[in-house]
């Protein structure tokens, strides 16, 4: 494309879903640092809601089939 933006991508219903793009890390970055914003992200998020990772280890575990 020519915005610099990737792809849309596309989930298998054909509906297009959006994840926003990390703050300030332009398309192409090295993989260590888009795995550390994401990693921030999720930290921050996970405190919001007023969990611990145990929490949510425990909740997705129910998600994962048998």
């Amino acid at each position: 494309m020519t915005d610099g933006k990737p792809p849309r991508k596309y989930t298998p219903r054909g509906l297009a879903y959006h994840n926003p793009d990390p703050s300030g890390i332009p398309h192409g970055a090295p993989k260590d640092l888009v795995k550390a914003e994401f990693g921030n992200r999720l930290h921050r998020h996970i405190m919001l809601a007023g969990i611990s990772q145990s929490d949510l280890a425990r909740m997705a575990s129910e998600l994962l089939p048998p």
